[in-house]
């Protein structure tokens, strides 16, 4: 009795045998069950199972490392100059009001009261005492006569070729010389439009 007891607990034909004959209710079972635990583990990967990778994040960019590529919003866009300051800021000029700049993605476009001039810059990503770093130049220019206001003409693109630090308060932009040459802008006012009447 024991020892044939022991030859059927053993013998997997048997057991398979009877899985067959005696529960085929359970082996009919024994498919879905299947297909469910396939289901379960690759539902298992796709919400962040140990197959899954983690998205990365997506940081900010570094104006110091892309150069060029990057404007500030404080910086990008149209500046009317109001103000000069030169011998180390001390003696404060008010300019000719015809002197634009527009900052863009690593370059600076305007006109000096005479003719165009544009100028490439690069984001240094120092924090100096006048502002933000930023390194200027060289500035193109035109070779136009210009007779007059050629002195402020000349101090401007002087000035702009040696910025060294930018900063912007209270809607005003400066740009600062390492000597501490200044050169001061608004935004252009804009002006109003006249909506004509339709003709009758």
């Amino acid at each position: 009795m024991i020892s044939g007891f022991y030859r059927r607990s053993i013998a997997p034909v048997t057991r398979y045998k009877w899985d067959q004959q005696v529960s085929p209710r359970m082996n009919s079972l024994m498919v879905p069950a299947s297909v469910l635990l396939a289901i379960a583990i690759v539902s298992a990967g796709c919400t962040g199972g140990p197959l899954s990778a983690s998205p990365s994040q997506k940081s900010a960019p570094d104006p110091s490392s892309i150069g060029g590529s990057f404007v500030p919003p404080d910086l990008a866009g149209d500046w009317s100059l109001t103000t000069m300051g030169v011998q180390g800021g001390t003696q404060v000029i008010d300019p000719i009001p015809d002197i634009t700049l527009w900052a863009g993605p690593g370059v600076l476009n305007g006109n000096d009261g005479c003719t165009d001039y544009s100028a490439a810059y690069t984001l240094t990503g120092t924090t100096l005492p006048a502002g933000n770093g930023i390194a200027v130049g060289p500035v193109e220019v035109p070779d136009v006569a210009c007779p007059d206001n050629a002195d402020e003409i000349s101090d401007y693109l002087d000035i702009l070729g040696r910025t060294t630090a930018y900063a912007t308060v209270s809607g005003k932009l400066t740009l600062t010389a390492g000597n501490g040459d200044t050169l001061v802008f608004e935004r252009p006012a804009l002006v109003p439009t006249t909506v004509l009447p339709p003709p009758s």
